[in-house]
């Protein structure tokens, strides 16, 4: 997934006004961010997505028999649980 010009261009701008807040500058002197910078929501979940396919790809499954040592530590500090 190539990110679309537009969204590198608001990425840009976003973290530029960023800055601004960053540096406590002046709000008159802020720059204008001309789209919902929340539209990057979508290209920041599809890059995720892809990272994740990519680290993905060389992974092997192992098939396990018994209960998990996590699992097992996790019920443990929880403590009894009553019957639902």
């Amino acid at each position: 997934m190539k990110p679309e010009q537009r969204s590198q261009t608001l990425l840009g701008i976003t973290r530029s006004k960023a800055k601004m807040f960053e540096y406590d500058v002046p709000s008159r002197y802020h720059i204008k961010v001309p789209q919902d910078p929340a539209r990057l929501f979508t290209l920041s979940i599809g890059l995720l997505g892809e990272l994740a396919a990519r680290s993905s790809e060389d992974v092997h499954i192992l098939e396990m028999n018994g209960e998990s040592y996590r699992l097992k530590q996790s019920k443990r500090k929880r403590g009894p649980q009553p019957n639902s």
